[in-house]
């Protein structure tokens, strides 16, 4: 399952697929400390094209529980989470959104 990734000058977006959606939804959300488990996914995920580790999973906790309600939002209306960073000064998630652009896949 091979997240999409699209940047711009000043950001890039990590789009979870319609079936990476899923399977979280299916297996992490259900998890005894869901947003420690869907940090830790959406880390692997990220680790292509972003710093990962400890740094990552810091940040993904902050967020956790916005992360599982567009996880499961998405996995309910069959649609993809974006995850929006900033490149510059430094990396930083700025937005996560549940998805259905051109960028949403199935696979």
């Amino acid at each position: 399952m091979a997240a999409e990734y699209n940047c711009s000058t000043w950001t890039c977006s990590l789009y979870l697929t319609k079936s990476q959606v899923k399977w979280l939804a299916r297996n992490v959300n259900l998890a005894v400390g869901g947003p420690t488990g869907l940090a830790v996914a959406i880390c692997g995920y990220l680790a292509p094209a972003w710093p990962v580790g400890l740094g990552c999973i810091a940040v993904m906790l902050v967020y956790g529980f916005r992360l599982m309600d567009a996880v499961t939002e998405a996995a309910g209306r069959d649609a993809c989470v974006r995850l929006r960073f900033s490149k510059y000064p430094e990396v930083a998630l700025v937005g996560i959104y549940v998805d259905d652009s051109g960028y949403c896949n199935a696979s």
